[in-house]
């Protein structure tokens, strides 16, 4: 990843945590429900980024799967599929 993503995701990240953290911690619940909402928070927030890494190595394997390929190919070698 570039730097510049890297900085813009690790904003986003903090960001929407920092937003989750303030929202609970400002509500009028007990303590037991806030920690129960902070876990169900943290476990969505968990899931959505562990499905959209998932998804965003499955695209840069299959890049380099191509370009590697179209490299192969360019030079006139044999590709071979594993």
């Amino acid at each position: 990843m570039k730097d510049n993503t890297k900085k813009v995701l690790q904003g986003f990240l903090i960001g929407a945590a920092a937003g989750v953290v303030a929202g609970l911690l400002l509500a009028p619940s007990s303590g037991k429900e806030t920690r129960k909402k902070i876990a169900d928070s943290a476990k969505d927030l968990s899931d959505k980024f562990g499905s959209e890494f998932d998804d965003a190595m499955s695209k840069l394997s299959s890049f380099t799967e191509t370009t590697l390929s179209n490299i192969k190919n360019a030079k006139g070698e044999k590709v071979s599929s594993n």
